[in-house]
């Protein structure tokens, strides 16, 4: 199996965010587990936002 490490720039995640409090659905394409009193994400290959 080839593994493919892919950076998502600081930005992307911003967006994401600013999309998601504003409504809109975001889905994250990896692996997400809970973390403290948040989420750990590994493996994350792109931020999919959509309208609600």
């Amino acid at each position: 199996m080839r593994s493919v490490r892919v950076e998502l720039r600081p930005e992307d995640v911003d967006k994401a965010a600013a999309a998601w409090l504003d409504g809109f659905e975001v889905a994250v394409h990896g692996d997400v587990e809970p973390y403290g009193t948040g989420m750990r994400m590994r493996g994350v290959r792109a931020f999919v936002v959509r309208p609600e």
